[in-house]
């Protein structure tokens, strides 16, 4: 079974925050330029408006019946050339002009229509000269029964750089303020999410043998999620159990059946060598099976294989079965194996226990990573009397099983071997041993993981 590569959700959560916060700026900066812009607008026009009607107010009657501009009531702005603040008053004689126009052409700017009145005054924008940007206010009114048609504007630049300068410190502040929420959010989540990591230490602490114990203080959105792999895992052991004990409760009642058939048989003389035949068939599985039960101990899903501490503890328990000297020859690794603990027993529990009972003075384990360090290299193998080359290939084939004395369909239980070899996507192999029996080779590849 592939392993997809792991997704960071801190790093998933962080870019989305970003994102997020990225077009919430953008948003804020829109909206406060526009704002601002037409906040300036509506500013400017309402001041050219009043400086409007103060001209209008300045406007006298000159001893010929002509309108003239009251110099005292004209802001000192307009008399400075360039200032930045302009008017021109057109009448049906004249033209005034205030002095800050100097020289400059004014009739680009002015709207050349000739209607009589509008409704309201009229805004423009006009780039100015001198780099200057015009923000204009123009309208038509009557004084002393003369139409009159008055242009007015401002140089905005200066509140423009105004602008950009609050817009440039606001777009700073923002971006701290991301940076902050970022670092903030980075914070909160890894510090929410040490819980998965003491989840994690207790997985990691049950495949090296420990009791599983969840931490207490479980946030409410996993709670539910951990008390299932709880209940889960809790299940798998009771199971487990349930069936090695059936299966040891079977062997021990076949006992008592076992015994009257060679009763039977020895008070039969003439049926004796079959009735034995099928007594030693069924004695020799019923050994096996508790002998299976005996050296896998007690269920432990999850548990990683420590053939260290492991491999050991089934070569006490064969020596102590078969006291025949046997001596056991270990070279393992240390520390835990990518490989379910129960699966391992199982298998090399099984493989063990046939080279004890056939060889004559050693038993060799080796368990090596592989030359292309993406798995493991495994060998069990005797002194024992070994097997035929025939035999080798007609093990080879699913479903044969065939210990070293030559009887089938007991002793080494092949396809209990296949069946947790192939759960990890290995080979085994088999072939006459430099010790003179039989060799066991397993190759087992480490990313995978059993069912």
């Amino acid at each position: 079974m592939t392993t997809k590569p792991a997704l960071s959700l801190e790093r998933s959560l962080r870019r989305h925050l970003f994102w997020g916060l990225l077009v919430v700026l953008l948003m804020v900066l829109s909206l406060v330029h526009l704002g601002l812009q037409q906040l300036t607008k509506e500013f400017v026009a309402a001041r050219l408006l009043h400086d409007a009607e103060g001209l209008l107010a300045a406007l006298v009657l000159d001893p010929d019946q002509q309108l003239q501009l009251d110099p005292t009531r004209v802001s000192e702005l307009y008399q400075r050339a360039y200032s930045g603040h302009y008017f021109a008053i057109t009448t049906p004689n004249q033209v005034i002009r205030s002095r800050s126009l100097w020289d400059i052409d004014i009739a680009p700017f002015r709207n050349q229509t000739d209607r009589r009145a509008r409704p309201a005054p009229t805004l423009a924008h006009w780039d100015g000269p001198k780099d200057q940007e015009w923000l204009s206010l123009e309208l038509r009114v009557e004084k002393e029964q003369q139409a009159l048609r008055i242009w007015i504007t401002e140089d905005i630049t200066p509140l423009g750089a105004a602008q950009r300068r609050f817009e440039l410190s606001l777009l700073a502040l923002l971006a701290v303020a991301i940076a902050l929420l970022l670092l903030l959010q980075k914070f909160i989540i890894t510090r929410e999410m040490s819980v998965f990591n003491d989840v994690q230490q207790s997985l990691k602490a049950m495949q090296g043998g420990a009791e599983l114990v969840f931490p207490s203080a479980i946030p409410l959105e996993i709670a539910g999620l951990v008390t299932e792999i709880e209940h889960a895992l809790q299940q798998s052991v009771k199971q487990l159990k349930r069936s090695r004990t059936a299966v040891g409760n079977l062997a021990h009642e076949l006992k008592r059946p076992l015994q009257q058939l060679r009763w039977l048989a020895q008070q039969h003389p003439d049926a004796s060598t079959d009735l034995l035949a099928v007594y030693e068939q069924l004695q020799g599985l019923v050994t096996r099976e508790l002998r299976r039960a005996a050296i896998a101990g007690n269920p432990s899903p999850g548990q990683r294989f420590n053939p260290r501490a492991d491999l050991p503890v089934i070569g006490q328990l064969l020596a102590r079965q078969n006291p025949n000297g046997i001596e056991l020859q270990l070279n393992l690794p240390p520390g835990l194996m990518p490989f379910e603990r129960d699966d391992m027993l199982e298998l090399l529990g099984n493989l063990l226990d046939n080279a004890w009972r056939f060889a004559a003075t050693l038993v060799a384990v080796s368990i090596a990573p592989r030359a292309d360090g993406q798995g493991w290299e495994c060998s069990v193998e005797d002194d024992g009397p070994g097997l035929s080359a025939a035999d080798y290939e007609q093990l080879s084939q699913r479903g044969v099983s065939r210990d070293e004395s030559g009887s089938e369909h007991h002793g080494l239980g092949l396809h209990i071997c296949w069946a947790v070899v192939d759960s990890y996507g290995g080979q085994l192999s088999m072939r006459r041993s430099d010790l003179g029996g039989l060799q066991i080779h397993l190759s087992l590849p480490s990313q995978t993981q059993g069912d």
